[in-house]
């Protein structure tokens, strides 16, 4: 069986990694949210970091990004996405599939993510992070 709580920490340790890297480039701000990019070293492209303020309670936020119904009402970039192992209550496999875009141009992609949340106490923040695998 698949050890899926190894694989999120993996993620959240690499995750901490990018985030002190020096060299993100920024690409938008606003009171709310904070996009930067950097070429990857992991594959040939750049990469995003998205971070978010949202006045909300932190319970709200995960039921909406957990709550498969709630997750498809604010998520444009999600057709379809169905639960195929639910880890815990802060963490799944999902399999998603994203529409097609610019009359078909960007062909619809389906991938299996492993999607989750995690309280990092020392830091007093929570962490969403997702590793897609492509199906395809």
């Amino acid at each position: 069986m698949t050890d899926y709580k190894a694989i999120a920490d993996g993620v959240i340790e690499k995750l901490f990694d990018f985030e002190k890297a020096t060299d993100w480039i920024k690409s938008k701000e606003t009171k709310e949210i904070k996009i930067s990019y950097k070429q990857s070293q992991d594959f040939d492209g750049r990469m995003f970091k998205c971070e978010y303020v949202i006045d909300a309670p932190v319970e709200k936020v995960v039921d909406v990004i957990m709550d498969l119904e709630k997750h498809l009402k604010w998520d444009s970039s999600v057709k379809t996405i169905t639960s195929v192992e639910k880890i815990d209550e802060e963490m799944g496999v999902f399999y998603t599939v994203t529409p097609s875009y610019l009359a078909g141009l960007i062909s619809s992609r389906d991938t299996c993510d492993l999607i989750g949340v995690r309280h990092i106490p020392a830091k007093d923040i929570y962490v969403i992070y997702g590793m897609l695998y492509n199906t395809r």
